[in-house]
C-alpha cells in the first residue's frame, strides 16, 4: 500500500470524524459536499480537496484531537532490571518524552529494538545516555 493511499486514508477518516463530531446529518453533509465540491461523496474527493473539508469543519469550530502518543511502559519488569526501568522511566518523565525515545536510544546504543529486550547491562546504557542528555539540558541528573 502507499504512502500516499495511507494518508488519504487518514484525511478521510479525519473528515468523517469531524462531521460525526459536529452533529451533521447525512443530507447536511452531502449537502455542503455538493456545493464546496460538486461531488456528492468524500470518497471522490482528492487529498487536498479532503483538508480542505477538514479545514472547513475546523472552522465551523471542530477542534481535531492531538496524536496520541503510545507511551506504553514495558511489561516485563523484574527484579534484575526493574531498578534500572525505573530509573529511565523517570528520566522520560522530567523531560516529557516517551518510551519510544528510550527504544530509539536501546536502538542507537546497545543495537537492540526495544529497551524492553535489554539486558540488565545495556540498560545501564541507556541510563547512562538519558543523564548525559539530562545533563546536556540542564535538567537534573
Amino acid at each position: 500500500m502507499s504512502r500516499q493511499r495511507t494518508t488519504r486514508r487518514g484525511a478521510l477518516a479525519k473528515v468523517h470524524i469531524a462531521k460525526k463530531s459536529l452533529g451533521l446529518s447525512d443530507e447536511e453533509y452531502r449537502n455542503l459536499l455538493e456545493a464546496k465540491f460538486g461531488a456528492g461523496s468524500a470518497k471522490g474527493l482528492s487529498l487536498s480537496q479532503l483538508q480542505q473539508l477538514a479545514d472547513h469543519f475546523q472552522a465551523l469550530g471542530w477542534e481535531p484531537a492531538p496524536p496520541r502518543r503510545s507511551g506504553r511502559k514495558p511489561k516485563n519488569m523484574d527484579t534484575r532490571r526493574g531498578p534500572l526501568l525505573s530509573k529511565i522511566e523517570a528520566y522520560l518523565a522530567e523531560a516529557g518524552r516517551p518510551w519510544e525515545y528510550a527504544d530509539a536510544i536501546a536502538k542507537r546504543v546497545c543495537k537492540v529494538d526495544k529497551v524492553s529486550w535489554c539486558k540488565a547491562e545495556q540498560l545501564q546504557k541507556v541510563v547512562a545516555a538519558l543523564a548525559y542528555n539530562a545533563k546536556r539540558e540542564g535538567r537534573r541528573v
